[in-house]
């Protein structure tokens, strides 16, 4: 798994290069296309190299994504968004913002909860309604 994540930063790296240098897209973006750029040039000579397509799609399924992601990935994610916020704009617009997290953390608690106690009452399990809001 580590190899399989290795190759895949590097190659990460290298498309980002090839965006600095000659693409001069937003980094997210430059990768997208690159990427996708990529899977289309392996999808396309797939008949022909069948031993590149079935090594990259390998290399792929290696990768255990949720923990990378949960367990390695998602605080330097937050931290790098967190980065990109700047505290002046947000205070500017805090009220808005804590109006709008507030309202649609209610809103979404109430949906879910509400979706997860009609889906228990379907299937004939008891769940008291606290406890689907809870989910």
């Amino acid at each position: 798994m580590l190899q399989s994540i290795s190759i895949i930063f590097g190659i990460s790296a290298l498309f980002s290069f090839i965006n600095y240098k000659w693409l001069k897209m937003p980094n997210t973006i430059g990768l997208m296309v690159l990427s996708l750029i990529t899977i289309g040039i392996l999808y396309l000579f797939k008949p022909i190299y069948p031993n590149a397509f079935n090594f990259f799609c390998q290399l792929i399924y290696d990768v255990d994504f949720e923990r990378l992601l949960f367990d390695g990935l998602l605080s330097f994610l937050l931290f790098a968004g967190a980065l990109q916020v700047k505290i002046a704009d947000l205070k500017k617009e805090r009220w808005s913002v804590l109006l709008f997290a507030t309202i649609g953390t209610f809103v979404s608690t109430a949906l879910v909860g509400t979706l997860i106690f009609g889906a228990a009452k379907l299937f004939n399990i008891q769940l008291p309604f606290i406890y689907a809001l809870l989910f």
